[in-house]
């Protein structure tokens, strides 16, 4: 009862695998080395590429793709992505850029890291206590028209509160057990750049949320 009313929860799934996309992509990101990273960009190609065929109802892509996932990553999908990729290619992408930087540029794992937490933790808890904020008021604890309320489109300040909040504390977090060298402040800033481009941001936030967070962080890790 309890899983099935979870899989019938089309957010509450976009949570879930957000989450486990986004995080177990850092972990393997953490412990890889370039031709591990390279293997890593060629399965988000492959990825991408099926979901282009899925979108395009190429029915043997369906097919690989419910055979691997079962109907966890279909459930998962909005409404408006099943006739068009899904915004996991735009995080691949992203992540491809990210990679690539890392291997010719330099751009080190302190920065990359916090970044992939941002998005693992706080994107999902900010939709998620966004949307109770909206549709429930925490019960009925906050008033009717405090609901309405919006920052920016349909984001709320609570959403964009719990995108920080979450975020922030999860990339200390990691950063602590991993033994990251990060000074706090530069998190603090990551974190409130990613919040801001998150607010603005509409179907590409999984692009410009890691990017521009990650674009900040390394300029302060290098003054």
């Amino acid at each position: 009862m309890f899983i099935e009313k979870i899989s019938n929860n089309v957010e509450l799934m976009r949570g879930i695998w957000h989450f486990t996309s986004v995080f177990s992509s850092a972990i393997i990101f953490y412990f890889s080395g370039p031709f591990a990273l390279w293997l890593f960009m060629g399965f988000g190609v492959i990825f991408a590429a099926f979901d282009f065929g899925r979108s395009r109802g190429v029915g043997w892509m369906v097919s690989v793709i419910r055979k691997l996932t079962g109907e966890f990553f279909f459930r998962a999908l909005r409404e408006k992505e099943r006739a068009h990729v899904s915004t996991s290619c735009h995080f691949i992408l992203a992540g491809i850029v990210i990679i690539l930087s890392h291997l010719y540029l330099g751009l080190p794992r302190e920065v990359i890291i916090p970044a992939a937490m941002f998005m693992a933790v706080g994107d999902p808890m900010a939709r998620l206590i966004g949307m109770e904020w909206k549709r429930n008021g925490f019960n009925g604890l906050v008033a009717p028209e405090l609901r309405k309320k919006c920052l920016f489109g349909k984001k709320t300040l609570i959403g964009s509160a719990s995108f920080f909040g979450f975020g922030l504390a999860a990339a200390f977090l990691f950063c602590a057990v991993a033994k990251l060298n990060v000074a706090p402040f530069v998190l603090v800033i990551g974190a409130l750049v990613a919040t801001i481009v998150e607010l603005w941001s509409t179907n590409w936030d999984n692009f410009t949320v890691p990017i521009s967070s990650i674009a900040v962080m390394w300029a302060l890790v290098q003054i």
